[in-house]
């Protein structure tokens, strides 16, 4: 879900998982646990291996 830091319910989220600035992505389990997080740009490339490695328990 994409949350904007500056409205309320964004605000709640970023206190909840401690995000420090934008962009910031966060990766939950269905439980709302953190498994993995990007702090900053990344290419598309290394986005979708970094999905890969989550669907696959790797590098987490």
């Amino acid at each position: 879900m994409k949350y904007n830091a500056k409205e309320e319910v964004g605000s709640q989220y970023f206190k909840k998982y401690n995000c420090t600035g934008v962009p910031h992505l966060l990766f939950v389990d269905s439980e709302g646990n953190e498994v993995d997080r990007i702090i900053g740009f990344i290419s598309p490339m290394e986005y979708l291996q970094k999905i890969k490695d989550i669907a696959n328990n790797r590098n987490t």
